[in-house]
């Protein structure tokens, strides 16, 4: 009799679909040689999942590599275009150009406060017409002017009127700019 035929006769082996436990079972007259047949089944089945499976994930692996390399070239050229398109038509970035004016704006902001505790502090022991309660003063409205020109509006002008103001603004939609001219 084949060694093959005679092995797959004493040899079952089941699965139970809902659990997806393999029972692998050999029958032969000494237990030692049926306990090493079924463990060399399970060592087999081991090694053929892991090469399946590292196979796979092989095979998935270099799949993403190559799209990835695909969008890097893609974003590459699409920021090259872009690039080229600010340049040609004086075009700004306007995130980068928003941080660094909110950037600004809120370092502004914190010596305008500093600066207007000091001076609340110095009308306290001075009169307004102390020196350094003047300078300070001063200095608080040079702030609010230059917190004002970066947030786009103007003082009025001589006339009274608003010459120009130019805002941007940030929604979850993204940045919106809105300007409003008016004759001075």
């Amino acid at each position: 009799m084949d060694a093959r035929r005679k092995l797959d006769e004493n040899t079952s082996i089941s699965e139970d679909r809902k659990s997806g436990i393999i029972t692998i079972s050999v029958t032969d007259h000494s237990p030692q040689r049926a306990a090493a047949l079924a463990g060399a089944y399970v060592d087999q089945l081991n090694t053929l999942v892991s090469e399946l499976s590292t196979s796979s994930a092989h095979r998935e692996r270099v799949f993403l590599e190559d799209r990835l390399k695909v969008a890097k070239l893609d974003l590459d050229d699409a920021s090259s275009q872009l690039a080229q398109f600010s340049s040609k038509n004086g075009t700004l970035d306007i995130q980068t150009e928003g941080k660094a004016m909110l950037d600004a704006a809120g370092t502004l902001a914190g010596q305008l406060i500093a600066a207007q505790s000091e001076l609340e502090g110095l009308r306290q022991i001075y009169t307004d017409n102390n020196s350094r309660v003047r300078a300070l003063n001063a200095r608080v409205g040079e702030l609010r002017k230059q917190l004002q020109k970066l947030s786009g509006t103007q003082e009025s002008s001589p006339t009274g009127n608003v010459c120009y103001d130019e805002r941007f603004e940030w929604n979850c939609a993204g940045w919106r700019r809105s300007v409003a001219h008016a004759g001075c």
